[in-house]
């Protein structure tokens, strides 16, 4: 090989590696959605997993992220959440924690096919220590699937964000590190009794519109609280 053909085979080398680094990292950015098992209580011989999660919304709008409330029961794929035929219950519970930075929500659906989300911002990321999954002894639960999109929709018509009649929308940047506090927000802080205010539909299904699959592995960890 001579001298100039071989130093064209170095800086091809060179360019090669250096180009295949800056792809590495411009694919190795964050994952949207990240979660680390906490541990897990024991309720009525059922474990309960608790996990922290951080998500990140780099759209300019704002996102939802729905998780399962059940180890061994997956989100539908399609994103397609049914209630129960026939029902006239309100199905929905929010859930409100101060944090540092603002306040976290996460909502609640009870129905058929059931979910817990948060909705965050645009261009910002929510970081909570305790969200919770019921789990099952006889279920190896080491995998689930996350559903991300920007429209959450109730029958197919309204925003969840404005069909409840409370706020659902994450602060910017928010981090929550407890729920020892949590305020629930389907109680009437004047009254003391549950809402009145919610629309008077029922509710058929909740639909993710275009949902993303997160399919997010991890180590189930050893400390468990008695």
């Amino acid at each position: 090989m001579g001298r100039a053909t071989k130093r064209s085979f170095e800086l091809a080398v060179v360019f090669g590696i250096s180009t295949f680094a800056a792809v590495t990292m411009a694919h190795g950015e964050e994952r949207s959605v990240t979660v680390v098992h906490q541990g897990s209580v024991r309720e009525k011989h059922r474990p309960v997993h608790r996990f922290r999660i951080t998500l990140i919304n780099r759209d300019d709008e704002p996102k939802w992220f729905v998780f399962p409330t059940r180890s061994d029961v997956k989100l539908p794929a399609d994103g397609v959440f049914r209630n129960y035929d026939g029902d006239h219950s309100q199905r929905f519970r929010g859930h409100g924690v101060e944090g540092k930075r603002g306040a976290v929500f996460l909502v609640e659906f009870s129905g058929k096919d059931s979910f817990q989300a948060l909705r965050v911002p645009a261009k910002s990321q929510v970081k909570l220590e305790w969200l919770h999954i019921v789990g099952d002894p006889d279920y190896k639960f080491d995998t689930m699937t996350v559903l991300e999109g920007h429209r959450l929709l109730v029958n197919g018509k309204r925003g969840l964000e404005e069909w409840l009649p409370y706020n659902v929308t994450s602060d910017r940047n928010v981090f929550a590190s407890s729920c020892r506090d949590a305020i629930e927000l389907d109680r009437d802080p004047i009254k003391q009794s549950e809402r009145t205010d919610y629309p008077k539909e029922d509710v058929i299904q909740v639909t993710l519109m275009k949902p993303i699959a997160n399919t997010v592995i991890f180590c189930q960890s050893r400390q468990r609280d008695e």
